[in-house]
């Protein structure tokens, strides 16, 4: 369970940097 957590939140950073640049303001 520990890896898909962990899977899940390598996403969301991942999409997080993606869209950093764009929408900062929207985490």
């Amino acid at each position: 369970m520990m890896n898909r957590i962990h899977a899940v939140i390598l996403d969301w950073a991942g999409t997080t940097v993606d869209f950093g640049s764009f929408a900062p303001t929207q985490i």
